[in-house]
């Protein structure tokens, strides 16, 4: 894997996603200098962290040796994952007030969806 790896190209894709390296090392745990070794080519991740790290930044590791483009929307996919690690301060109970409310716009989603696919079929 060492003959493969390259930091740079991890460096260029956490840098399109609008991440730090910071908090890309906090959303995976580990410490920024720990991620900065592997973005200058000084260490080389574990395929676990390097895993972890990709799925952050919602690429897999195929696509991201193959250097394939993920599927989604990485703008909206960074944004979220920024959202998402600023829950984190929240107490257990915010985030689980938050998480019903989440569940409940999602539902009110579908059901006005719903609504327009049923007025434009009648």
């Amino acid at each position: 894997m060492e003959r493969y790896f390259d930091g740079n190209k991890l460096k260029q894709l956490r840098k399109s996603k609008g991440l730090s390296g910071r908090q890309l090392a906090s959303m995976v745990d580990i410490s920024q200098s720990y991620l900065s070794q592997f973005e200058n080519g000084k260490s080389v991740p574990d395929v676990n962290i390097l895993g972890s790290i990709l799925s952050k930044l919602g690429v897999d590791l195929s696509s991201f040796f193959a250097g394939q483009e993920p599927l989604q929307n990485d703008s909206l996919h960074a944004k979220l994952l920024q959202f998402m690690e600023s829950c984190r301060n929240l107490s257990i109970e915010e985030q689980k007030a938050f998480l019903e409310l989440i569940n409940k716009l999602i539902e009110l989603a579908k059901t006005i969806e719903q609504s327009k696919i049923n007025k434009d079929g009648s």
